[in-house]
């Protein structure tokens, strides 16, 4: 009884060596993996609205004079490769596959009633066999 502890966090008893209960350390694991998704997101939100930016900084290069649009687009280009920024994320790469290709295909009568089938020519094995057996 000397050996047992009580956990940081809840006083539920703990084995020697160990400071917080299995549940408390699984809850401590979860903030720390939820943080990081939250810092990952924003960070996504960040490099998003840069990549906005960035393209807004194209269209102005567009409608700008040809001797600026030369410039600008080799500034902007210089800045996507400091950031390490694509131009534009493929829609392929956010969606899952099927979201991508929303046509439903339509299976043959056979593929859809393989189970219906498959029964049927069973009962129809069972009373060949009893007919058989029975003669």
């Amino acid at each position: 009884m000397r050996r047992i502890q009580k956990c940081a966090s809840c006083g539920f008893p703990v084995s020697e060596g160990r400071t917080l209960c299995l549940d408390c350390e699984s809850l401590e694991r979860l903030k720390v993996e939820s943080e990081k998704k939250a810092r990952e997101s924003a960070a996504r939100q960040l490099r998003a609205v840069e990549a906005t930016g960035v393209q807004s900084e194209r269209a102005e290069a567009r409608t700008a004079g040809p001797e600026q649009d030369n410039t600008i687009s080799k500034d902007v280009e210089k800045e996507e490769d400091a950031a390490g920024l694509s131009p534009s994320p493929a829609q392929d790469e956010i969606l899952p596959p099927f979201l991508t290709n929303p046509q439903l295909v339509e299976e043959s009568w056979l593929a859809r009633h393989v189970n219906l089938l498959a029964f049927l020519v069973l009962i129809a094995a069972v009373l060949v066999a009893a007919v058989v057996f029975f003669r």
